[in-house]
């Protein structure tokens, strides 16, 4: 349709160059008629050199807002007492404004307390029992090492006696009696001395053993004390007997009857128990055995009126306490046994060996009597006792080191088993102060402050009023402050950070936030901006400009969507050489408002035609750049 326009113009043009000619020939006569060129026709266009990068800018109308304003909601469940100003008053930051009471705040702060003197006396009783415990482990391990020390002392004089009876009979055969019977006295003394350190160090491993045992059976009257408290299956044991026996193990009715039988048969085993090792060891299994079927049904106890959840963790934590201690007093007890044991064995390693002495110097004096001169059966047999008396140390030697290695191991044990029970008490108060420096806090909110000066604009509530958490009770707005509140597209939201200047107007202001979500009705985003000019007034409209704060990538390129032409499913430019068209093929990227980005076919520096394109149609037409 175009091309036929173009050729009428050209034939009107035509005719109208031709009536010139015929005009001027006849009115001049034969003069020569002068040549006429005809004009060329141009389209107007407006032409943009591409540059990389993209400036971009956009204006919103927004809304000029008191600047510091403050709705306070109630944050629990409570009634209004006491209500302290009215609309229309003047108050200073701190000012009381309104009170509250909660009931179940109240409450919550007095159980609270409560659990939580409970978790300090706890975590004393923690620290005491696990300090006592440990001790007890480190002078298990002291008894053990001064054992040790004392057997390798006693070893040396016993070595050294030994090599000199084996020198004494290889180079004295020829000792006359009297040096017989003087070895006789040195070795009946020595006999004496070892009895005297036998006697000693046996006393030293049963004192160990009876401080152990005396310690597990205060841990075995606890325990069973804590556990009859629970089940009442006897009146030797009562405590608060009977408060909580209903309660326990509504889940596990066959559980809570083991534990019973296992109770009744421990707290009988403790009466009977004597003061005898496997009285009490045998015992300290009965109580094991007890004290774990009872922690096993309060794992099948629910949490009721009648026994709270605080209440039954805290059985919980002493059943466990109570085993643990159990636990670790019948490995002290055996431990201690076996040091006991060991020691009684060493002391008849070195008595055998002193009185072997004995003997073998009174055959040696009958020997002497009766041989002289040559080897006699003295010196064979101070031979063989030597290397028996080396084999006897070297055993008692291994048995004390055992003992000090199983008591350091003990000890060890003891110290974690003893730091894991602190901190555990530990971490259960700090829970508990936790939570009451909460309910505290949440209790200091009943009272209602003002947390700036300024003018109560809105008290929604009246005295007595039941509020919930998010309940508007007053309203305090600043008047000699303001802020400028626009919505902005999720688009846009992008381009601007907090901090960014924008003009206002004439004046210039600060964007001071950035909503996080939108709305989610409109679907914008609320930004306020702190402005600079004091000549706003609240309720007022006004334009806001923004310019985009984190420019594009200065190597991309931008250019208007009005300068891209769509021909099927391909997309091209408009592009000069010598102001005619030439089309140029790009491939189009990211859309940024009224500007597309071109990934390829451009370049920066090149010319193009951004708005009236559209009528061209074919390469090589003739255009007439003109100002934008």
């Amino acid at each position: 349709m175009k091309n036929h326009y173009r050729a009428i113009l050209i034939s009107v043009l035509a005719i109208s160059i031709v009536g010139v000619i015929f005009v001027v020939y006849t009115g001049q006569g034969k003069e020569q008629v002068a040549e006429v060129e005809p004009e060329i026709f141009a389209y107007p266009v407006k032409t943009l050199a591409i540059q990389n990068g993209l400036d971009y800018s956009f204006t919103i109308t927004g809304n000029v807002n008191v600047g510091q304003s403050a709705t306070m909601p109630a944050e629990s469940r409570a009634s209004v007492v006491e209500i302290l100003v009215k609309p229309g008053d003047t108050v200073n930051q701190g000012d009381v404004l309104l009170r509250l009471n909660s009931d179940s705040l109240d409450t919550s702060y007095q159980n609270t307390a409560i659990m939580l003197a409970n978790a300090q006396l706890s975590f004393a009783t923690t620290q005491s029992v696990s300090g006592n415990s440990s001790e007890i482990e480190r002078l298990r391990m002291e008894t053990a090492e001064m054992n040790l020390k004392n057997t390798l002392m006693q070893n040396e004089i016993l070595k050294s006696q030994s090599e000199q009876a084996l020198e004494s009979a290889k180079l004295n055969v020829d000792l006359s009696t009297d040096s017989a019977a003087s070895g006789l006295e040195s070795a009946k003394n020595n006999l004496e001395k070892t009895k005297n350190l036998n006697a000693a160090n046996e006393q030293v491993a049963r004192t160990g053993l009876a401080n152990a045992m005396r310690s597990l059976k205060t841990d075995m009257f606890n325990g069973l004390n804590t556990a009859n408290e629970l089940l009442e299956v006897s009146s030797l044991f009562r405590g608060s007997a009977g408060l909580y026996k209903d309660a326990i193990g509504r889940r596990g009715e066959t559980e809570k009857r083991e534990a019973e039988a296992s109770l009744k048969v421990a707290i009988d085993a403790y009466i009977a128990m004597d003061d005898s090792y496997e009285s009490v060891h045998d015992t300290a299994k009965k109580v094991e055995t007890a004290l774990d079927d009872t922690l096993a049904v309060l794992n099948y106890t629910d949490a009721s009126y009648s026994m709270s959840q605080q209440i039954l963790s805290g059985y919980i934590q002493s059943i466990s306490q109570s085993l643990a201690m159990v636990r670790g007093g019948i490995s002290g007890i055996e431990s201690a046994n076996q040091s006991l044991k060991t020691t009684i064995a060493a002391n008849a390693a070195t008595l055998a060996g002193a009185q072997a002495q004995v003997t073998a110097a009174e055959k040696a004096l009958a020997s002497t009597k009766q041989q002289q001169g040559d080897k006699s059966q003295t010196v064979i047999n101070a031979e063989k006792q030597y290397e028996a008396t080396l084999a006897q140390l070297k055993n008692a030697e291994d048995n004390a080191r055992a003992s000090v290695n199983t008591a350091k191991l003990s000890y060890e044990n003891s110290k974690k088993s003893s730091n894991l029970s602190v901190i555990s008490a530990k971490n259960a108060l700090l829970t508990t102060q936790d939570a009451m420096d909460q309910i505290t806090l949440q209790r200091e909110k009943l009272i209602v402050r003002a947390p700036f000066s300024g003018v109560v604009s809105a008290l929604p509530v009246n005295l007595g009023d039941e509020v919930n958490p998010g309940t508007p009770l007053v309203v305090i707005e600043n008047p000699d402050t303001l802020k400028v509140v626009v919505m902005i597209t999720e688009s846009d939201v992008n381009r601007i950070a907090v901090g960014d200047k924008v003009a206002i107007g004439s004046a210039n202001g600060t964007v001071v936030s950035i909503a996080p979500s939108a709305d989610a009705q409109t679907k914008k985003f609320a930004i306020e901006i702190l402005p600079e000019s004091k000549d706003l007034k609240p309720g007022q409209f006004v334009k806001v400009d923004f310019k985009e704060s984190n420019p594009k990538n200065d190597e991309k390129l931008f250019i208007p969507i009005s300068a891209v032409h769509l021909v099927g499913d391909q997309s091209f430019v408009w592009g000069l050489n010598e102001n005619k068209t030439q089309k140029i093929v790009v491939n189009l990227g990211e859309l940024q408002g009224d500007r597309v980005e071109v990934l390829d076919g451009l370049i920066a520096g090149t010319e193009i035609i951004a708005q009236g394109g559209r009528i061209i149609e074919d390469e090589g037409v003739l255009v007439q750049p003109i100002e934008w």
